[in-house]
């Protein structure tokens, strides 16, 4: 095996990284999406069911909830798998980069 085919498995390992991260942020995006959907679904269609609820006394918790929740997906998704998602693929292009120098 040759320096060429042992930088290409590396480059593709590497690759296969970076598409799983990829994949992981695509699905916790849209399942953040529809989770947070079902629930503000659900919130609503229950109090509107009970004729004498007065809306204004849950709306507000229920909102405040649904916000904490969307912001600890955000910085999950921000601080956490975007950043192992990156370091992923600055060593691809740095892999890259020398493989480019070889020749």
């Amino acid at each position: 095996m040759d320096n060429f085919e042992k930088i290409f498995k590396i480059w593709e390992k590497y690759e296969d990284i970076a598409t799983h991260f990829n994949e992981l942020l695509i699905k916790l995006r849209i399942q953040a999406l529809g989770g947070i959907a079902i629930i503000g679904t659900l919130a609503t269609t229950t109090l509107l069911k009970e004729s004498k609820v007065d809306l204004r006394q849950y709306l507000l918790p229920l909102f405040f909830l649904l916000t904490v929740g969307w912001l600890a997906l955000y910085f999950l998704d921000i601080y956490y798998y975007n950043c192992l998602l990156q370091g992923a693929v600055e060593s691809i292009k740095t892999i890259e980069k020398k493989t480019i120098d070889l020749n």
